[in-house]
């Protein structure tokens, strides 16, 4: 056991890991608890990302990948990037709160992702949606959801996005078991 990561030492630790940010991600969707809402979000991403990196370098899934063909970095991110594209909006995300820069997008997929009421409102910038709401006579009903705006145009329900992820870490690590 890794002392220093409170027991989680392998990505099959991890998976589980990342499952319960599903869960909890699940629990807080489409609650009027906004910035909970976000938060379990980014971290489901932080975590489907980062798991990405374990898979890669923990010894038992690496030998798993090389007998698979798979023996360097950008072999395996071209791999489960195909297998799962989903996950290229967890690391857009990752990459884009952990480089954030003003004056530059790092995403290569993703152009925006917003809280938006079932009404239709959205956050603005940080502006409270109820904010928003009296600035432009609009009265604050239902629930919230969070909607990533690809490059190309297409909005994606995060919850489809991380119900996909999370499938696909689960089944790629069983099929690494050895």
């Amino acid at each position: 056991m890794n002392n220093i990561l409170f027991g989680i030492s392998d990505p099959f630790e991890y998976a589980k890991k990342l499952d319960r940010e599903y869960k909890r991600l699940s629990s807080a969707s489409g609650r009027k608890s906004k910035q909970d809402q976000v938060d379990h979000a980014l971290n489901f991403s932080f975590a489907a990302w980062h798991l990405a990196d374990k898979v890669f370098n923990y010894p038992d899934t690496h030998s798993a990948l090389k007998q698979k063909g798979i023996k360097d970095w950008k072999a395996f991110y071209n791999h489960v990037f195909s297998l799962c594209p989903e996950l290229s909006i967890c690391y857009d995300l990752s990459i884009s709160y952990k480089h954030y820069n003003d004056n530059r997008n790092t995403a290569k997929t993703v152009k925006s992702a917003a809280q938006v009421s079932e009404s239709g409102i959205a956050k603005i910038n940080g502006v409270p949606i109820s904010q928003i709401a009296k600035i432009n006579g609009v009265p604050i009903s239902g629930n919230n959801k969070l909607i990533v705006t690809k490059t190309d145009g297409t909005e994606l329900n995060f919850m489809d996005i991380a119900g996909a992820v999370n499938a696909f870490w689960q089944k790629e690590l069983a099929s690494l078991k050895t």
